[in-house]
């Protein structure tokens, strides 16, 4: 299983999650195991031609995103999609995973 999360700077596991799901840097792409798959840069480029991060989050195979917030039309389209997405409190990447496999955080699609 792929899972997305939105990331500040490209530190792996240590990455501190984007607060803003829509303007997030980067997104870092890794398995349940903590491995990571994929790191996905700026996404500027794309939202100018209209195409959303979820949209090339699926794209990528990504079937969940972990993250501590997501605007309506992020979520909309992520749950149109069949994107998973769970929220929750958690500073960066590793603390974010561990709280999904404990079922901690919130699913909201």
């Amino acid at each position: 299983m792929k899972i997305a999360i939105p990331i500040e700077e490209d530190k792996g596991l240590d990455s501190e999650i984007s607060e803003h799901f829509g303007r997030s840097k980067f997104f870092i792409v890794i398995d349940e195991n903590g491995n990571v798959l994929e790191k996905i840069e700026s996404l500027e480029d794309h939202k100018k031609k209209n195409i959303h991060p979820p949209a090339i989050l699926k794209t990528k195979g990504v079937e969940v995103i972990l993250a501590s917030s997501i605007g309506y039309h992020a979520l909309e389209l992520s749950k149109a999609l069949k994107i998973e997405v769970y929220l929750g409190e958690a500073r960066t990447v590793r603390e974010i995973l561990e709280k999904y496999k404990k079922g901690e955080l919130k699913k909201v699609a």
